[in-house]
């Protein structure tokens, strides 16, 4: 017995009628049947009268007997997983999106195939929620794109990264350096829902302030359609670029005259017991070794 099939079973008990069963479990009818006989054959009895021409299911004798088993099966099976979750230690993170696919993500799969014992809860959301959620107690970390001083709350700069511009182009070459002079105002795709400092002080820089932006986005991997094939651009870092790239074919700018960096910091809440516990001091320690390994690989 396993418990998806244990389901379709008490599912079918309320139901009496396969296909709105497995219009509920989002199932093929056929895979309500089929995972109805193996539990019969399994039992070594049947559960259901079959008759022609009836949509209303019958139980036998013994499938009725056996709604009380398989509610029990299913209330044991249920009680096992919560114990086997509480058993894990958990780490609440929030990660900022710009930070998440190029520079985070590839560190979280690796934490969670080396500690198959640490429970990951990571959540993407704007630095101003972040530091929202920190000062509500309910994150454990947060790395958001800009420092702000709160009470009991430190913050550490963990990455510093150059901007760079991204266009599509269908023969992308390393190398390339693209001044603002040499870009359309008009053409950006600004990323929004962020406090993307670094990226403003270009802008005010360059083009003195002014948004003649026609398109905002507050998701990284939404630009994609709008890069593809066409003359837009858009000032991001290296691991965000990176990030992209994986979807469509970019040609990756080096900026002429540009000092300005992306920093991204790292938030824990001061003296907080459960980032004393084995767990968050191994994700700590590993976290610091891996932006350390990839600042070096820049």
């Amino acid at each position: 017995m396993n418990y998806r099939t244990i389901e379709i079973f008490l599912d079918l008990v309320q139901t009496r009628n396969i296909t709105k069963t497995a219009q509920r479990l989002y199932l093929a009818q056929s895979t309500v049947s089929k995972r109805l006989a193996a539990l019969e054959e399994e039992l070594g009895y049947s559960l259901i009268q079959r008759t022609k021409g009836r949509r209303e299911i019958l139980l036998t004798r013994q499938g009725e007997q056996f709604i009380s088993v398989a509610e029990r099966w299913k209330n044991l099976f249920e009680e096992t997983e919560s114990l086997k979750n509480a058993s894990l230690s958990t780490i609440m993170l929030g990660i900022s999106e710009s930070s998440y696919y190029g520079f985070i993500a590839p560190f979280l799969r690796r934490f969670m195939e080396a500690h198959p014992d640490i429970r990951i809860v990571a959540s993407i959301y704007n630095s101003d929620q972040i530091y929202q959620m920190m000062d509500n107690h309910m994150l454990d970390y947060g790395i958001t794109a800009y420092e702000s001083e709160r009470a009991g709350i430190s913050n550490q700069c963990i990455s510093r990264q150059k901007l760079c511009l991204i266009r599509y182009s269908a023969k992308p070459e390393e190398g390339q350096v693209i001044s603002a002079a040499a870009l359309d105002p008009a053409k950006e795709i600004r990323f929004t829902g962020g406090n993307f400092r670094s990226m403003n002080h270009w802008r005010k820089t360059w083009f003195s302030g002014k948004n003649e932006s026609r398109l905002e986005l507050n998701t990284v991997q939404g630009i994609v359609p709008f890069l593809d094939g066409t003359d837009y651009w858009a000032v991001c870092t290296p691991s965000m670029a990176a990030s992209i790239a994986r979807n469509v074919s970019l040609q990756i700018y080096q900026m002429e005259d540009c000092a300005d960096t992306w920093e991204l910091f790292f938030l824990k809440r001061e003296g907080e017991e459960a980032q004393k516990t084995t767990a968050a001091m191994q994700f700590e320690a590993e976290l610091f070794a891996y932006v350390e390994a990839f600042s070096e690989n820049e």
